[in-house]
């Protein structure tokens, strides 16, 4: 009953049903994840989907994700939206991440979405396109037609493919949104992506998680972003840029006047990298998110980051969690949190940090007085840290969260925590292991 309401209600448009999600649809009708795999099942329960979106005029979120669809299914509902009413007039989301979809069926959802002038946002991520799809996509993209395409994802486009992106992206005015992550891009690739960068007029997020870039790509893209003013949101994580990439970030950190938030968790930074990169938070202005999380800073890469923190009136959050920074890291983040007035969060996770390094900090906390959120966990922090905290954080105006997930604490210690700050607010909250 439900499979054929669901049908009739795409069918006939029914302006209640604004979003249709094949996964659900295909759980509702009673098949579960092994029946995706069967493509005898599919053959039956695609079609009629298909000759459903033909009619359909209405429908603005389509989620196609997690249902091993192949080139032939996809090619069935591209051909329907080829036909669809719909195709020019509503479509705003289309997901198709997550399946077994190579260039022939990308190619024909793009051949698709020829002729949409709405549709915004394209997903596509973990399926098996390669440089034809990428092509035909930077194509689509690169089209004279004024498209409202805002945000994309998409996998497996490699160098070449990126070369197709960057050649589109250099004077396409509506992309907005380019996830490219957990591609072997590399750093001929990041090279062909960093100047078409530097000329886009309005690209302002760009996820490059995981591409297989070096110091060399990263020296390349921070060069690039320099001279860029339009992108807010950059996250080069999980790449071995290194010390070498981290001094030409910090360079381009100090004259760009645009970037909001930077991810670089896990990119080999050591402590030179790091300090390069406090240097240059001094000169900004803009950047309030920083993310150097699971790198190789000890105590040493924090020297900068007192006087950093002193001068800087922008950063509110700072991750440096998975990063040996031990107790002697404390003293100097300490220094610069005395004088600071901008920090809201702060994440020290997994830090090796004990009851001492919490005693410093504990001291810079009676005076900083704008944090919101501070994660300390899985650190050897035991009782005497509880105190610390305790006498420090008591009264604070703006905290609300304190995480102490596996630490050393003794039950009597969250106890004495819990009394002395969790009651002190209904607002105020502490998590423990």
């Amino acid at each position: 009953m439900e499979y054929n309401a669901t049908l009739h209600k795409l069918r006939s448009s029914d302006p209640e049903l604004k979003g249709f999600n094949l996964k659900y649809f295909l759980n509702s009708s009673g098949l579960h994840r092994d029946d995706f795999q069967n493509e005898e099942i599919m053959h039956t329960f695609i079609p009629p989907v298909a000759d459903a979106l033909k009619t359909n005029t209405n429908i603005s979120h389509l989620t196609l994700s997690f249902c091993h669809l192949k080139n032939k299914e996809l090619i069935d509902i591209a051909e329907a939206l080829q036909q669809s009413k719909n195709n020019c007039n509503n479509l705003q989301d289309l997901d198709i991440s997550d399946n077994s979809i190579g260039d022939d069926g990308f190619l024909s959802i793009v051949k698709a979405i020829e002729e949409n002038t709405s549709l915004e946002v394209l997903i596509a991520r973990r399926n098996q396109i390669g440089k034809g799809g990428a092509r035909g996509i930077a194509n689509f993209i690169f089209s004279e037609k004024k498209y409202m395409l805002r945000k994309i994802y998409e996998q497996f486009i490699g160098t070449e493919g990126a070369i197709h992106y960057s050649q589109s992206l250099m004077t396409q005015s509506n992309l907005r949104f380019l996830d490219l992550s957990n591609n072997p891009i590399g750093d001929d690739g990041i090279s062909f992506l960093a100047n078409a960068i530097e000329l886009n007029p309005s690209m302002h997020t760009l996820i490059l998680s995981s591409i297989a870039i070096s110091e060399k790509g990263g020296r390349k893209f921070a060069d690039s972003l320099s001279r860029n003013k339009t992108l807010k949101v950059l996250n080069l994580s999980h790449n071995r840029i290194g010390d070498e990439g981290a001094f030409a970030m910090a360079d381009a950190i100090a004259k760009n006047s645009s970037l909001q938030r930077l991810n670089l968790e896990n990119t080999f930074i050591m402590n030179s990298g790091s300090n390069a990169i406090a240097e240059g938070l001094i000169k900004n202005q803009t950047l309030y998110n920083l993310d150097l999380s699971g790198n190789r800073i000890s105590f040493n890469g924090l020297s900068s980051f007192a006087r950093a923190l002193t001068k800087n009136c922008s950063l509110k959050e700072l991750m440096i969690s998975r990063n040996p920074l031990s107790d002697r890291g404390m003293n100097s983040l300490a220094e610069g949190l005395m004088h600071n007035l901008s920090l809201v969060l702060l994440d020290l996770d997994d830090t090796l940090i004990t009851s001492k390094g919490v005693i410093a900090l504990a001291h810079a906390f009676k005076h900083h007085r704008t944090l919101y959120r501070i994660n300390l966990s899985r650190n050897q922090i035991d009782d005497t840290g509880a105190i610390a905290l305790c006498l420090s954080l008591a009264g604070h105006p703006s905290l609300r969260l304190l995480t102490l997930y596996n630490t050393f604490l003794s039950q009597k210690g969250k106890m004495a925590l819990y009394e002395f700050l969790g009651k002190r607010s209904q607002e105020f909250k502490i998590f423990f292991s």
